[in-house]
């Protein structure tokens, strides 16, 4: 193996809409990191943002939508413990709850993610 080779880590977000009968997904590439944790702060301020946008941290928002109430309670739990949590913080925060929180209308299967993939440039 050359020793010549550069690892990058590829941060990418995928938002699937599914409108009945023209499901639509929208790919963005979010960046090329030199390091994992770098990658991993970008996702995890991908997820945040989209997070807030969304109001989801409001717990009144969801009442009756248990997943996204817990959801709500942990993340303000966790911000009050933390004014910025760590990013390994916020990205198990997702790995947990990411499911429930974008659950679409009409399938069974999320509408928001995040990915990390890793790379060899020769």
């Amino acid at each position: 193996m050359n020793n010549n080779n550069l690892t990058v880590f590829t941060v990418t977000e995928y938002d699937e809409n599914d409108d009945y009968k023209r499901a639509q997904t929208y790919v963005s590439n979010l960046g090329t990191f030199k390091t994992r944790e770098a990658a991993e702060a970008a996702a995890a301020q991908a997820y945040t943002d989209r997070y807030l946008e969304a109001g989801m941290n409001e717990e009144s928002e969801w009442y009756g939508v248990e997943a996204r109430i817990n959801a709500a309670k942990e993340w303000n739990e966790m911000h009050a413990k933390d004014n910025s949590p760590s990013t390994t913080a916020v990205l198990e925060f997702f790995a947990k709850y990411g499911d429930g929180l974008w659950e679409p209308e009409f399938i069974n299967e999320t509408t928001y993610r995040v990915e990390i993939s890793k790379s060899v440039v020769l």
